[in-house]
């Protein structure tokens, strides 16, 4: 699964293959941003791509207000090098499945 946050600013080589339409992004000086909460499927990577809300951020960019843990160290959820600890993991894994439910539900 892969995280974004609403709003942070990513390099743009970082994010740039998760939006193929370039439109879906604000890019400025090679930074870019997404503006919007969601979740959807890239199949190039067989992943789920889930947009969280800005709110998880606190003023200093810390995830979850864990100092250091900003939102590009939690991009890739399963790389063994993310920050989140395994109950944060589990909120987030959670929210996907409740989201998913939710979608099936209302189609």
């Amino acid at each position: 699964m892969i995280l974004l946050v609403e709003g942070h600013r990513y390099p743009f080589e970082r994010i740039k293959e998760l939006f193929p339409n370039v439109d879906e992004l604000d890019v400025v000086d090679g930074v870019a941003s997404v503006n919007y909460v969601g979740y959807y499927y890239y199949a190039i990577k067989g992943t789920p791509v889930f947009i969280l809300p800005k709110v998880v951020i606190d003023q200093h960019d810390n995830v979850f207000g864990v100092e250091g843990l900003r939102p590009e160290d939690i991009i890739e959820l399963t790389d063994s090098s993310n920050k989140l600890t395994q109950g944060q993991r589990q909120i987030i894994y959670g929210l996907s499945v409740w989201i998913h439910r939710a979608i099936a539900v209302h189609r």
